[in-house]
């Protein structure tokens, strides 16, 4: 018996030191992962409270599990186990404090499984260091920090709570099972009188988090009304006092029903809990009921303007519409010739599959970037050429397009070599890029890259022993100081950096001189912000959207940089003053950079949404809605907005279309990228037709409809001078091939034409396409670049960068062949 014990205890002690270090392994690297991008302070952050909410959770589990599973025990007179010595069965008394530590022991084990989610870190701070918001709701007289802030905190708290009681109170009920106190006899179940009490007392409990969920409902009403669409109405509010009420009678109700269980007077206890039950029933779900139905919907109109009134106030604050700009009528493109060269006929998902027709090519990041290019408008992806041979040289090249042309084969056209921005050939893989590995051992002989060094021994070993990678100890790493890079993917890193802002939809490539940067938007969101229109934006349905901060990742170095709106909300400047190190002011970046920032697309898309609710401050009301059906195809690639340079805002927009009830276009919700990065209204003149005979005209003009393999984009709309300028771009795009431009449909006043190109459909004197994929003068200032890059590799021995730009050359060759 004494050699079990031994056993069982070191290989109870070899499990816990395995388990203990990996932690402290784990513990080692992340703490020098955040170090090396100098994010200490969100490190200690994140260590400190997750330390401080698993300790308390853990011990309040713990608590109320040693309460009730104390007073199981105090159920239990003796424990009587049977012991065989030789052939003789003895019955022999468990000792008492032996069941004591039983009882502590599970608690403990109860206590650490019901640890409160520590994912959800972020959100215990910002409750106890969010800024006020200086303005209250109406109804409770409460700062809208409280709702965006503490309110969603307290419900996981709740949540949590509801876990812990429904947990325990089903081990009570089995570990009753297992003693005389609770059993199945003669078909009845028999309960003793003190397991009985024992359960009034956690009903009781259970009130009491009943009248808590009752408390929450009340200010949730607020967020989560029961009108259509979530919004609050004047049911809602008349709800209020009764939720409080509601709340303080169950409270007393608990009292009761605990007092009783304890007196045993069991019927008193059963009445209480029956009338709070037919109490919330009737006041919840059976009078909103009948109050809907019995208002006169006359008066109900009457009776819900101010509630309107205050949704629309509260809609414009969520979003951001009041720092709209208003533009005035005529400030798109003064002439067609202007829309020519300006606005894009690709859309970042169809260009991005055109240039995939290459072997081996591959796009890289989830949309295009769109710059002005000597007053034109040009596309920018970045490429990745993989090795013919399946090995490591990968080319990695930034590809400049010409948005609004193509070539004579209908392929995306190349912005020339030898014309400002264009192609640019990447030294290396980047550090950062979009669906990287999560870890790689990289050489930083320039101490550059933004990660771990792996030369000392205890580096190594911990790396090993944290990843279960033991190659990383004993295995061969690169010369020329090996570094660890880990979260090598974009969202992966910034969600760990800034776990507390949404990001966007979009990784756009930013390029400022030979510089790759990648770039992500980040938002400060809510889904319990007061009496605002909801919306599902970003994947999930929100009262409260403010741009927060973009995010700048360093492709070589893997270093990132949080670049702070302009106009910060109450939810940012929290993060700021938490954060002083991490979130820069726009400032910081260098006015080249800042001219090249993307717009900011999914905050405008959102503003669009809340714009065409509730409008401008003091405007008319009148209500618009986004252009659907778009006239697109179901084989077309996923709807983006229209990508214009307009000249009169200052820069690249990303164009929306909002409709009126009469399905005409009133105007476009413009966002601006560059150093302004505004949301801007454009309205246009009416030109009286309806958006479903536009669609319908641009399909009659195009008499090669009937023809296989043809695919329709998106209908776009950009403002000319002061009207509205419809165009469609069509495909040739079959199954199993990438998309060409077939031709491209355009339609302004009353007139619609088909070229193959936006400038012969528009008219214009530059309808004649350019032969070529790119300029053929332009190939040899390429080649010569390429043949040099080749000439310093191989006087380095840097057969990696040698095949990529042999890779590079290859791919020029192929490109400029007709």
């Amino acid at each position: 018996m004494t050699g079990r014990r031994v056993l069982g205890g070191a290989l109870a002690i070899t499990a816990l030191v395995l388990v203990v270090g990996r932690w402290t392994a784990g513990l080692y690297t992340e703490y020098h992962w955040y170090a090396s991008l100098g994010a200490l302070d969100v490190w200690r952050a994140r260590m400190s409270t997750m330390l401080a909410l698993g300790t308390v959770s853990f011990a309040a589990a713990a608590l109320f599990a040693f309460i009730n599973f104390f007073a199981v025990r105090r159920s239990v007179v003796s424990l009587v186990l049977p012991r065989r010595l030789a052939n003789i069965e003895i019955g022999e008394q468990v000792p008492g404090h032996l069941l004591l530590g039983a009882v502590v022991l599970l608690s403990v084990m109860v206590g650490a499984l019901l640890v409160a989610p520590l994912d959800g870190w972020h959100e215990a701070l910002l409750a106890f260091v969010g800024k006020p918001f200086s303005e209250v709701d109406p109804y409770f007289g409460a700062d809208l920090g409280f709702f965006v802030y503490w309110l969603p905190f307290e419900t996981a708290i709740h949540l949590w709570a509801v876990i812990v009681l429904t947990s325990v109170t089903g081990l009570v009920v089995l570990l009753y099972a297992l003693t005389p106190s609770l059993r199945w006899e003669r078909g009845t179940l028999f309960v003793s009188a003190y397991v009985r009490r024992h359960f009034i007392m956690l009903g009781a409990v259970l009130l009491l988090v009943l009248a808590w969920s009752y408390r929450l409902g009340m200010y949730r009403e607020l967020a989560f009304g029961g009108g259509a669409a979530g919004v609050f109405t004047s049911t809602d509010h008349r709800l209020i006092p009764v939720m409080l009420l509601l709340s303080v009678y169950t409270v007393c109700a608990a009292l009761v029903v605990g007092w009783a269980g304890w007196t045993g007077q069991i019927r008193l206890a059963f009445a209480a809990v029956t009338t709070v039950l037919l109490f919330s029933l009737g006041s919840r779900t059976i009078a909103p009921l009948v109050m809907r139905r019995s208002i006169d919907p006359a008066s109900n109109r009457v009776r819900e303007s101010p509630y309107i009134a205050t949704r629309l106030n509260f809609t414009r604050r969520a979003y951001g519409v009041d720092r709209m700009r208003a533009e005035l009528l005529g400030a798109g493109f003064a002439t067609a010739d202007e829309a020519a060269s300006r606005l894009a006929i690709w859309d970042g998902a169809t260009l991005a599959r055109a240039v995939e027709r290459l072997p081996r090519v591959r796009a890289m990041g989830v949309r295009a970037a769109w710059q002005a290019n000597a007053g034109t408008l040009s596309a920018m992806l970045v490429e990745r050429v993989s090795d013919a041979a399946g090995g490591s040289h990968d080319a990695w090249s930034l590809a400049r397009y010409e948005a609004s042309r193509a070539d004579e084969r209908g392929s995306p056209r190349r912005v020339a070599d030898g014309a400002p921005g264009g192609d640019v050939l990447l030294a290396s893989e980047p550090a950062a890029f979009d669906s990287a590995p999560s870890y790689t051992v990289m050489s930083d002989s320039l101490r550059q890259l933004a990660g771990v060094e792996l030369v000392s021994t205890r580096s190594r070993f911990m790396y090993a022993w944290s990843l279960q990678n033991f190659r990383l100890l004993f295995g061969d790493l690169p010369a020329n100081q090996p570094v660890i890079v880990q979260r090598r993917a974009i969202r992966e890193r910034l969600h760990a950096l800034a776990p507390f802002f949404e990001q966007g939809s979009e990784i756009v490539p930013v390029v400022t001189g030979d510089t790759l940067y990648w770039a992500v938007e980040l938002y400060a969101t809510s889904a319990s912000y007061p009496l605002s229109q909801r919306f599902t934006v970003l994947g999930e349905e929100r009262s409260y959207m403010q741009h927060a901060a973009t995010a700048l990742v360093h492709a070589a170095s893997g270093r990132v940089l949080f670049i702070v709106t302009t106009s910060p909300d109450p939810v940012t400047l929290s993060w700021m003053a938490r954060f002083p190190g991490l979130l820069k002011a726009a400032a910081s970046l260098s006015p080249a950079l800042r001219a090249q920032l993307p717009p900011v697309t999914d905050g405008a898309r959102t503003q669009a949404l809340a714009f065409a609710a509730a409008g401008f401050r003091g405007d008319s009301l009148e209500v618009k809605h986004f252009a659907t059906p778009d006239g697109a195809d179901s084989s077309a690639s996923a709807h983006e907005p229209t990508y214009a340079l307009l000249p009169t805002l200052g820069g690249v927009a990303s164009l929306w279309p909002l409709l009126d009830s009469t399905e005409r276009v009133r105007g476009m919700v413009a966002a601006i990228g560059g150093s302004a990065r505004v949301t801007a209204w454009l309205p246009v003149a009416s030109d009286g037709r309806r958006w479903g005979a536009v669609v319908d005209l641009l399909r009659i003009a195009d008499s090669a409809q009937s023809v296989a393999g043809v695919v329709r984009s998106p209908l776009r709309v950009a403002p000319l001078l002061d009207r509205a300028l419809y165009v469609q771009p069509i495909y040739q795009w079959r199954a199993g091939t990438t998309p060409v431009l077939s031709r491209v449909a355009a339609s302004v006043h009353d007139t619609a034409r088909v070229g193959n190109s936006l400038a012969a459909a528009l008219g214009t004197a530059a309808a004649v396409r350019t032969s070529g994929a790119s300029a053929p003068p332009a190939l040899r200032p390429r080649a010569d670049s390429l043949y040099r890059v080749m000439r310093d590799a191989l006087g380095r021995g840097d057969w990696a960068a040698f095949g990529r730009a042999f890779d590079a050359l290859g791919i020029a060759l192929r490109e400029a062949t007709p």
